[in-house]
Protein backbone atom coordinates (compact mmCIF):
# COMPACT_ATOMS: atom_id res chain seq x y z
CA UNK A 1 0.00 0.00 0.00
CA UNK A 2 2.74 2.34 0.94
CA UNK A 3 4.65 1.55 -2.22
CA UNK A 4 1.58 2.30 -4.37
CA UNK A 5 1.21 5.74 -2.81
CA UNK A 6 4.87 6.56 -3.30
CA UNK A 7 4.72 5.42 -6.94
CA UNK A 8 1.67 7.64 -7.59
CA UNK A 9 3.35 10.69 -6.06
CA UNK A 10 6.45 10.12 -8.23
CA UNK A 11 4.35 10.01 -11.41
CA UNK A 12 2.55 13.26 -10.54
CA UNK A 13 5.87 15.00 -9.89
CA UNK A 14 7.26 13.99 -13.29
CA UNK A 15 4.09 15.12 -15.12
CA UNK A 16 4.10 18.53 -13.45
CA UNK A 17 7.75 19.13 -14.29
CA UNK A 18 7.19 18.32 -17.95
CA UNK A 19 4.15 20.65 -18.32
CA UNK A 20 5.92 23.69 -16.83
CA UNK A 21 8.99 23.65 -19.15
CA UNK A 22 8.75 26.33 -21.97
CA UNK A 23 10.13 25.76 -25.47
CA UNK A 24 12.90 28.27 -26.30
CA UNK A 25 11.75 31.08 -28.67
CA UNK A 26 13.74 31.44 -31.89
CA UNK A 27 15.52 34.81 -32.29
CA UNK A 28 14.20 37.38 -34.80
CA UNK A 29 16.56 37.28 -37.81
CA UNK A 30 19.12 40.09 -37.89
CA UNK A 31 18.25 41.45 -34.45
CA UNK A 32 19.21 38.93 -31.85
CA UNK A 33 15.86 39.65 -30.18
CA UNK A 34 12.82 37.53 -29.80
CA UNK A 35 9.74 38.03 -31.95
CA UNK A 36 7.23 39.49 -29.55
CA UNK A 37 4.38 38.60 -31.92
CA UNK A 38 4.96 34.82 -31.82
CA UNK A 39 2.51 33.18 -29.41
CA UNK A 40 3.71 31.14 -26.54
CA UNK A 41 2.75 27.46 -26.43
CA UNK A 42 -0.83 27.14 -25.38
CA UNK A 43 -1.67 30.80 -26.26
CA UNK A 44 -3.25 32.63 -29.23
CA UNK A 45 -1.65 35.65 -30.93
CA UNK A 46 -3.61 38.87 -30.52
CA UNK A 47 -5.07 40.57 -33.63
CA UNK A 48 -3.49 43.98 -32.76
CA UNK A 49 -0.78 45.36 -30.55
CA UNK A 50 -1.86 46.90 -27.28
CA UNK A 51 -2.05 50.76 -27.34
CA UNK A 52 0.84 52.86 -26.08
CA UNK A 53 0.54 53.48 -22.39
CA UNK A 54 3.34 56.10 -22.03
CA UNK A 55 1.67 59.40 -20.94
CA UNK A 56 2.29 62.50 -23.14
CA UNK A 57 4.96 64.93 -22.00
CA UNK A 58 3.34 68.00 -20.40
CA UNK A 59 4.63 71.11 -18.63
CA UNK A 60 4.38 70.92 -14.89
CA UNK A 61 3.07 74.58 -14.78
CA UNK A 62 1.11 76.91 -17.10
CA UNK A 63 3.07 79.65 -18.91
CA UNK A 64 3.44 82.81 -16.75
CA UNK A 65 0.80 85.53 -17.23
CA UNK A 66 2.03 88.77 -18.83
CA UNK A 67 2.85 91.49 -16.29
CA UNK A 68 0.16 94.15 -15.76
CA UNK A 69 0.65 97.49 -17.61
CA UNK A 70 2.96 99.90 -15.82
CA UNK A 71 1.36 102.97 -14.25
CA UNK A 72 3.16 106.27 -14.83
CA UNK A 73 2.25 109.50 -13.01
CA UNK A 74 3.17 113.18 -13.19
CA UNK A 75 1.94 116.29 -11.38
CA UNK A 76 0.26 119.09 -13.31
CA UNK A 77 -0.69 122.66 -12.39
CA UNK A 78 -2.68 125.17 -14.48
CA UNK A 79 -3.08 128.91 -13.93
CA UNK A 80 -5.64 131.29 -15.40
CA UNK A 81 -5.35 134.62 -17.21
CA UNK A 82 -2.03 136.46 -16.98
CA UNK A 83 -2.86 140.01 -18.14
CA UNK A 84 -0.08 142.60 -18.03
CA UNK A 85 -1.52 146.07 -17.45
CA UNK A 86 0.46 149.32 -17.33
CA UNK A 87 0.57 149.23 -13.55
CA UNK A 88 2.14 145.77 -13.71
CA UNK A 89 5.04 146.82 -15.88
CA UNK A 90 5.54 150.09 -13.93
CA UNK A 91 5.80 148.00 -10.78
CA UNK A 92 8.16 145.53 -12.51
CA UNK A 93 10.46 148.42 -13.49
CA UNK A 94 10.61 149.72 -9.91
CA UNK A 95 14.17 149.54 -8.61
CA UNK A 96 15.54 148.26 -11.94
CA UNK A 97 17.92 149.86 -14.43
CA UNK A 98 16.29 151.72 -17.30
CA UNK A 99 14.57 149.29 -19.64
CA UNK A 100 14.83 146.40 -17.16
CA UNK A 101 11.94 144.63 -15.42
CA UNK A 102 11.39 142.13 -12.63
CA UNK A 103 8.03 140.39 -12.90
CA UNK A 104 9.17 137.28 -11.03
CA UNK A 105 8.72 138.98 -7.65
CA UNK A 106 4.97 139.17 -8.31
CA UNK A 107 4.72 135.37 -8.35
CA UNK A 108 7.16 134.70 -5.50
CA UNK A 109 4.52 133.79 -2.88
CA UNK A 110 3.01 131.04 -5.03
CA UNK A 111 6.09 130.00 -6.99
CA UNK A 112 6.73 126.86 -4.93
CA UNK A 113 3.54 125.20 -6.25
CA UNK A 114 4.37 126.18 -9.83
CA UNK A 115 8.01 125.07 -9.72
CA UNK A 116 7.09 121.92 -7.79
CA UNK A 117 4.84 120.55 -10.55
CA UNK A 118 6.19 118.35 -13.33
CA UNK A 119 4.23 120.48 -15.82
CA UNK A 120 2.82 123.97 -15.20
CA UNK A 121 0.56 125.74 -17.73
CA UNK A 122 -0.57 129.38 -17.91
CA UNK A 123 -2.76 131.41 -20.28
CA UNK A 124 -0.63 134.41 -21.30
CA UNK A 125 -3.31 136.87 -22.34
CA UNK A 126 -1.19 139.70 -23.75
CA UNK A 127 1.19 139.99 -26.70
CA UNK A 128 4.95 140.52 -26.35
CA UNK A 129 5.87 142.08 -29.70
CA UNK A 130 9.36 143.40 -28.99
CA UNK A 131 11.20 145.74 -31.36
CA UNK A 132 9.17 148.31 -33.26
CA UNK A 133 6.21 148.31 -30.86
CA UNK A 134 5.52 150.53 -27.87
CA UNK A 135 4.30 148.99 -24.64
CA UNK A 136 0.53 149.21 -24.39
CA UNK A 137 -2.28 148.34 -22.02
CA UNK A 138 -6.06 147.96 -22.33
CA UNK A 139 -7.64 147.58 -24.82
CA UNK A 140 -4.79 146.67 -27.21
CA UNK A 141 -2.08 145.08 -25.11
CA UNK A 142 1.65 144.78 -25.72
CA UNK A 143 3.83 143.72 -22.79
CA UNK A 144 7.59 143.60 -22.12
CA UNK A 145 9.15 140.36 -23.27
CA UNK A 146 10.83 140.13 -19.87
CA UNK A 147 7.39 139.22 -18.52
CA UNK A 148 7.53 136.07 -20.63
CA UNK A 149 11.06 135.21 -19.58
CA UNK A 150 10.05 135.55 -15.94
CA UNK A 151 7.12 133.17 -16.40
CA UNK A 152 9.60 130.52 -17.55
CA UNK A 153 11.97 131.36 -14.70
CA UNK A 154 9.19 130.97 -12.14
CA UNK A 155 8.53 127.46 -13.44
CA UNK A 156 5.83 127.55 -16.12
CA UNK A 157 6.51 124.97 -18.81
CA UNK A 158 3.61 125.50 -21.23
CA UNK A 159 2.55 128.97 -22.38
CA UNK A 160 -0.86 129.32 -24.00
CA UNK A 161 -1.48 132.33 -26.24
CA UNK A 162 -4.74 131.52 -28.03
CA UNK A 163 -7.01 134.33 -26.83
CA UNK A 164 -9.09 137.31 -27.91
CA UNK A 165 -6.11 139.70 -27.72
CA UNK A 166 -3.96 137.81 -30.25
CA UNK A 167 -4.67 140.31 -33.03
CA UNK A 168 -4.28 143.47 -30.91
CA UNK A 169 -1.14 144.55 -32.82
CA UNK A 170 -1.95 143.13 -36.23
CA UNK A 171 -0.22 140.35 -38.13
CA UNK A 172 3.26 141.75 -37.50
CA UNK A 173 2.77 142.03 -33.76
CA UNK A 174 1.44 138.48 -33.56
CA UNK A 175 4.23 137.14 -35.77
CA UNK A 176 6.89 138.76 -33.60
CA UNK A 177 5.26 137.43 -30.43
CA UNK A 178 5.21 133.92 -31.89
CA UNK A 179 8.85 134.28 -32.90
CA UNK A 180 9.76 135.44 -29.39
CA UNK A 181 8.11 132.47 -27.72
CA UNK A 182 9.64 130.03 -30.16
CA UNK A 183 13.07 131.49 -29.46
CA UNK A 184 12.84 131.03 -25.68
CA UNK A 185 10.96 127.72 -25.41
CA UNK A 186 12.07 124.20 -26.22
CA UNK A 187 14.08 121.62 -24.26
CA UNK A 188 11.17 120.86 -21.94
CA UNK A 189 9.02 123.97 -22.45
CA UNK A 190 6.67 124.98 -25.24
CA UNK A 191 4.26 127.63 -26.48
CA UNK A 192 0.88 126.57 -27.81
CA UNK A 193 -1.82 128.58 -29.61
CA UNK A 194 0.48 130.73 -31.78
CA UNK A 195 1.19 129.45 -35.31
CA UNK A 196 3.26 131.03 -38.08
CA UNK A 197 1.21 129.50 -40.90
CA UNK A 198 -1.06 126.57 -41.76
CA UNK A 199 1.84 124.11 -41.82
CA UNK A 200 2.85 125.19 -38.33
CA UNK A 201 -0.77 124.94 -37.19
CA UNK A 202 -1.01 121.36 -38.48
CA UNK A 203 1.84 120.23 -36.25
CA UNK A 204 0.83 118.82 -32.85
CA UNK A 205 2.95 120.22 -30.02
CA UNK A 206 3.97 117.70 -27.39
CA UNK A 207 5.87 117.57 -24.12
CA UNK A 208 7.26 114.49 -22.36
CA UNK A 209 7.44 114.03 -18.60
CA UNK A 210 7.98 110.88 -16.58
CA UNK A 211 7.56 108.61 -19.58
CA UNK A 212 4.20 110.21 -20.50
CA UNK A 213 3.75 112.16 -23.73
CA UNK A 214 1.35 115.12 -23.50
CA UNK A 215 -0.20 116.85 -26.50
CA UNK A 216 -1.37 120.44 -25.99
CA UNK A 217 -3.95 122.07 -28.27
CA UNK A 218 -5.22 125.65 -27.85
CA UNK A 219 -8.15 127.48 -29.43
CA UNK A 220 -10.06 130.74 -29.01
CA UNK A 221 -13.69 131.60 -29.71
CA UNK A 222 -12.52 134.73 -31.55
CA UNK A 223 -10.39 137.89 -31.40
CA UNK A 224 -11.21 141.52 -30.68
CA UNK A 225 -9.67 142.65 -33.97
CA UNK A 226 -9.26 140.98 -37.36
CA UNK A 227 -5.85 140.19 -38.85
CA UNK A 228 -6.85 140.58 -42.52
CA UNK A 229 -3.96 138.28 -43.36
CA UNK A 230 -3.54 134.57 -44.08
CA UNK A 231 -0.66 134.29 -41.64
CA UNK A 232 -0.11 134.00 -38.76
CA UNK A 233 -3.01 131.64 -38.04
CA UNK A 234 -5.68 132.36 -35.43
CA UNK A 235 -6.68 128.96 -33.97
CA UNK A 236 -10.43 129.52 -33.79
CA UNK A 237 -12.72 126.89 -32.26
CA UNK A 238 -13.93 124.96 -35.31
CA UNK A 239 -15.48 121.52 -34.93
CA UNK A 240 -13.91 119.97 -38.03
CA UNK A 241 -10.44 121.25 -37.18
CA UNK A 242 -10.67 120.41 -33.48
CA UNK A 243 -11.85 116.85 -34.07
CA UNK A 244 -9.11 116.22 -36.64
CA UNK A 245 -6.36 117.69 -34.46
CA UNK A 246 -7.50 115.81 -31.35
CA UNK A 247 -7.52 112.56 -33.35
CA UNK A 248 -4.01 113.30 -34.63
CA UNK A 249 -2.88 114.10 -31.09
CA UNK A 250 -4.24 110.79 -29.78
CA UNK A 251 -2.05 108.96 -32.31
CA UNK A 252 1.18 110.37 -30.86
CA UNK A 253 0.40 111.21 -27.23
CA UNK A 254 -0.76 109.47 -24.07
CA UNK A 255 -2.65 112.52 -22.74
CA UNK A 256 -4.43 115.22 -24.75
CA UNK A 257 -4.93 118.60 -23.04
CA UNK A 258 -7.19 121.13 -24.79
CA UNK A 259 -7.04 124.80 -23.76
CA UNK A 260 -10.14 126.77 -24.77
CA UNK A 261 -10.58 130.56 -24.57
CA UNK A 262 -14.36 131.06 -24.37
CA UNK A 263 -17.30 132.33 -22.35
CA UNK A 264 -18.69 135.61 -21.07
CA UNK A 265 -16.56 138.00 -19.04
CA UNK A 266 -17.40 138.42 -15.34
CA UNK A 267 -19.90 135.53 -15.34
CA UNK A 268 -19.21 132.81 -12.75
CA UNK A 269 -21.29 130.17 -14.50
CA UNK A 270 -20.48 128.75 -17.94
CA UNK A 271 -22.89 129.61 -20.72
CA UNK A 272 -24.35 127.18 -23.25
CA UNK A 273 -21.51 127.86 -25.70
CA UNK A 274 -18.95 126.70 -23.15
CA UNK A 275 -20.82 123.61 -21.99
CA UNK A 276 -21.69 122.47 -25.51
CA UNK A 277 -18.13 122.95 -26.70
CA UNK A 278 -16.73 121.20 -23.63
CA UNK A 279 -18.85 118.13 -24.31
CA UNK A 280 -17.85 118.18 -27.97
CA UNK A 281 -14.13 118.29 -27.08
CA UNK A 282 -14.59 115.47 -24.57
CA UNK A 283 -16.41 113.33 -27.14
CA UNK A 284 -13.70 114.08 -29.71
CA UNK A 285 -11.04 112.62 -27.41
CA UNK A 286 -9.74 115.32 -25.04
CA UNK A 287 -8.55 114.01 -21.65
CA UNK A 288 -8.38 117.39 -19.86
CA UNK A 289 -10.02 120.73 -20.77
CA UNK A 290 -8.70 124.02 -19.36
CA UNK A 291 -10.86 127.10 -19.99
CA UNK A 292 -10.05 130.80 -19.80
CA UNK A 293 -11.34 134.31 -20.67
CA UNK A 294 -14.21 135.11 -18.23
CA UNK A 295 -11.68 136.73 -15.79
CA UNK A 296 -13.55 135.11 -12.90
CA UNK A 297 -13.60 131.55 -11.62
CA UNK A 298 -16.14 129.09 -13.02
CA UNK A 299 -17.02 125.51 -12.01
CA UNK A 300 -14.88 122.41 -12.36
CA UNK A 301 -16.54 119.12 -13.26
CA UNK A 302 -16.11 115.72 -14.85
CA UNK A 303 -17.81 115.15 -18.20
CA UNK A 304 -18.67 111.69 -19.47
CA UNK A 305 -17.42 111.34 -23.03
CA UNK A 306 -19.28 109.35 -25.67
CA UNK A 307 -16.83 106.46 -25.19
CA UNK A 308 -17.39 106.42 -21.42
CA UNK A 309 -14.20 108.21 -20.37
CA UNK A 310 -14.34 110.71 -17.52
CA UNK A 311 -12.92 114.03 -18.75
CA UNK A 312 -11.91 116.79 -16.32
CA UNK A 313 -13.13 120.25 -17.36
CA UNK A 314 -12.26 123.53 -15.63
CA UNK A 315 -14.36 126.19 -17.38
CA UNK A 316 -12.34 129.15 -16.08
CA UNK A 317 -9.53 129.51 -13.54
CA UNK A 318 -10.04 133.27 -13.18
CA UNK A 319 -7.32 135.90 -13.31
CA UNK A 320 -3.83 135.08 -12.12
CA UNK A 321 -2.11 138.45 -12.56
CA UNK A 322 -4.13 141.50 -13.59
CA UNK A 323 -5.33 144.91 -12.44
CA UNK A 324 -9.04 144.62 -13.03
CA UNK A 325 -11.49 146.61 -10.98
CA UNK A 326 -13.74 144.22 -8.99
CA UNK A 327 -13.07 141.90 -6.08
CA UNK A 328 -14.23 138.86 -8.05
CA UNK A 329 -11.65 139.67 -10.74
CA UNK A 330 -8.92 139.31 -8.14
CA UNK A 331 -9.87 135.75 -7.16
CA UNK A 332 -8.18 133.07 -9.23
CA UNK A 333 -6.42 129.84 -8.57
CA UNK A 334 -3.97 127.09 -9.42
CA UNK A 335 -5.58 123.84 -10.53
CA UNK A 336 -3.36 121.05 -9.20
CA UNK A 337 -3.62 117.32 -9.97
CA UNK A 338 -1.80 114.07 -10.52
CA UNK A 339 -2.19 112.59 -14.00
CA UNK A 340 -1.74 108.81 -14.16
CA UNK A 341 -1.55 106.64 -17.26
CA UNK A 342 -1.97 102.85 -17.24
CA UNK A 343 -1.99 101.40 -20.73
CA UNK A 344 -4.63 103.43 -22.60
CA UNK A 345 -6.35 104.63 -19.42
CA UNK A 346 -5.84 108.24 -18.27
CA UNK A 347 -6.84 109.26 -14.74
CA UNK A 348 -6.79 112.63 -13.00
CA UNK A 349 -6.35 112.23 -9.25
CA UNK A 350 -6.02 114.53 -6.22
CA UNK A 351 -7.61 117.35 -8.22
CA UNK A 352 -7.47 120.52 -6.11
CA UNK A 353 -8.25 124.16 -6.89
CA UNK A 354 -5.86 126.24 -4.77
CA UNK A 355 -7.40 129.74 -4.56
CA UNK A 356 -5.23 132.81 -5.09
CA UNK A 357 -5.67 136.58 -4.78
CA UNK A 358 -4.06 139.12 -7.09
CA UNK A 359 -3.16 142.03 -4.82
CA UNK A 360 -2.22 145.54 -5.93
CA UNK A 361 -2.37 148.79 -4.01
CA UNK A 362 -2.69 152.44 -4.92
CA UNK A 363 1.04 152.55 -5.56
CA UNK A 364 0.78 149.16 -7.27
CA UNK A 365 3.13 146.66 -5.57
CA UNK A 366 1.58 143.70 -7.35
CA UNK A 367 1.72 140.32 -5.63
CA UNK A 368 -0.18 137.06 -5.93
CA UNK A 369 -1.16 135.54 -2.57
CA UNK A 370 -2.68 132.23 -1.66
CA UNK A 371 -6.15 133.01 -0.32
CA UNK A 372 -5.16 131.11 2.82
CA UNK A 373 -2.44 133.74 3.43
CA UNK A 374 -4.47 136.82 2.52
CA UNK A 375 -5.97 139.12 5.18
CA UNK A 376 -8.74 141.68 5.51
CA UNK A 377 -6.06 144.26 6.33
CA UNK A 378 -4.51 143.72 2.90
CA UNK A 379 -7.95 143.78 1.33
CA UNK A 380 -8.68 147.22 2.82
CA UNK A 381 -5.57 148.58 1.09
CA UNK A 382 -6.34 146.93 -2.24
CA UNK A 383 -6.70 149.29 -5.21
CA UNK A 384 -10.16 147.82 -5.88
CA UNK A 385 -11.15 149.82 -2.77
CA UNK A 386 -8.66 152.68 -2.71
CA UNK A 387 -8.33 153.43 -6.43
CA UNK A 388 -11.43 152.02 -8.16
CA UNK A 389 -13.63 152.81 -5.14
CA UNK A 390 -15.43 149.45 -5.38
CA UNK A 391 -15.28 148.52 -1.71
CA UNK A 392 -12.80 146.59 0.39
CA UNK A 393 -11.85 143.05 -0.50
CA UNK A 394 -12.75 140.73 2.38
CA UNK A 395 -11.89 137.10 3.05
CA UNK A 396 -15.56 136.40 3.72
CA UNK A 397 -16.63 137.69 0.31
CA UNK A 398 -13.86 135.91 -1.60
CA UNK A 399 -14.59 132.66 0.23
CA UNK A 400 -18.27 133.05 -0.61
CA UNK A 401 -17.46 133.38 -4.34
CA UNK A 402 -15.25 130.32 -4.07
CA UNK A 403 -17.74 128.04 -2.33
CA UNK A 404 -20.64 129.11 -4.52
CA UNK A 405 -18.70 128.34 -7.68
CA UNK A 406 -16.29 125.46 -7.11
CA UNK A 407 -17.61 122.10 -5.88
CA UNK A 408 -16.25 121.22 -2.44
CA UNK A 409 -14.75 118.04 -3.90
CA UNK A 410 -12.11 120.19 -5.58
CA UNK A 411 -11.38 122.60 -2.71
CA UNK A 412 -8.69 122.40 -0.04
CA UNK A 413 -10.00 121.19 3.31
CA UNK A 414 -9.88 124.69 4.84
CA UNK A 415 -12.39 126.03 2.29
CA UNK A 416 -14.93 123.20 2.14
Amino acid sequence: MTKRILAALLCLTLLFAAGCTLRPVDPVPGTGTTDATEPLPGTTAPDTLPPETTPPVTSETDPPAPPPPETKSVTFVAAGDNIIYKGNWIDAARGQAKGEYDFAKMYARVASVIAGADIAYINQETLMCGDGFDLDSYPQFNSPQKAGLDLLAVGFDVIGMANNHMADKGAKGLAQTIAFWKSVTGDGTLMVGGYEDEADYAGIRTLERGGITFAFLAYTSGTNLSLNAEAPVIPVLDKTVCRAQIAAAREIADVVVVCAHWGKENKMQPNDYETEWAQYLADAGADIIIGSHPHVIQPIEYLTASDGREVLCAYSLGNFLSEQARDYNCLGGLLSMTISVTGDEVRTENVTFIPTVCHFGNTWYNEIYFLSDYTDELGAKHAVATYYDNGAITIKKLTSYLRETIDATFLPEAFR
